[in-house]
C-alpha cells in the first residue's frame, strides 16, 4: 500500500494526517492564543515526524503529499508548500495541491451537503471580505477555474443566482469576517 501524507497550513489550525486508502492517523493544532506568532513553522516538521512514528512506517514508504494551497495564510502556505516541496524532493514522490475551497467542498459533500446540484463555498479573509467557489454534487468539480473574493452578501447572492446551496463554516455572519 501507498502511504500519503497530508498537509494543510492554510488556516490558523495545523492539520496534518496520515493513511493509505483511509485516514490512519491526524492531528490538529488548534490555533494560538491572541496575540501570539502563528506556530506552524516549528510544529509541522515534529508532527509529520510523530505520525510517521505512530503508523510505524519509515519517511521511505510515503508515495504522495497532498498539501492544501490556498486560499489562506500567505505564512502559512509558504511554510507548508515550502516543507512539501523539500520532502517530496527529497523522497521523489508526487504532490497534490487541491484549493482549500475544494477540499472543504469534498468534506461538505460527503456529509450531504450540495445534493441539489451545486454547492458555493464560503471561506472568510477577514476585513468584511472573503473567498468563495462555486462547485458541481457529486465529486466537487469546480464549475470554472477561479476563486472569487467578495463579502458574505456577495457570496450568498452567487449562490441564490447559480441555484447554488451555500456553505461555510458552522458559524455564519460577522464573526467570521
Amino acid at each position: 500500500m501507498t502511504w500519503t501524507l497530508i498537509i494543510d497550513t492554510a488556516e490558523e489550525e495545523l492539520r496534518v494526517g496520515l493513511g493509505e486508502e483511509t485516514l490512519q492517523w491526524q492531528e490538529i493544532v488548534p490555533p494560538a492564543p491572541p496575540r501570539h506568532r502563528p506556530r506552524h513553522g516549528s510544529l509541522l516538521a515534529p508532527l509529520v515526524a510523530q505520525g510517521l512514528q505512530a503508523c510505524g512506517i519509515p519517511p521511505s514508504r510515503l508515495g504522495r503529499i497532498g498539501v492544501v494551497r490556498g486560499p489562506g495564510s500567505f505564512t502559512g502556505l509558504r511554510i507548508g508548500l515550502s516543507f512539501v516541496q523539500g520532502l517530496a524532493l527529497a523522497l521523489k514522490i508526487p504532490v497534490a495541491a487541491p484549493l482549500l475551497l475544494q477540499v472543504k467542498a469534498w468534506a461538505a459533500m460527503e456529509k450531504g451537503q450540495g445534493k441539489g446540484g451545486r454547492l458555493l463555498l464560503f471561506q472568510p479573509a477577514g476585513r468584511g471580505k472573503g473567498f468563495f467557489a462555486l462547485y458541481d454534487y457529486p465529486g466537487a468539480h469546480p464549475v470554472n477555474q477561479g476563486v472569487e473574493e467578495g463579502t458574505l452578501e456577495e457570496a450568498r447572492a452567487k449562490a441564490k443566482l447559480e441555484k447554488a446551496e451555500f456553505f461555510t463554516d458552522p458559524q455564519e455572519g460577522e464573526d467570521l469576517l
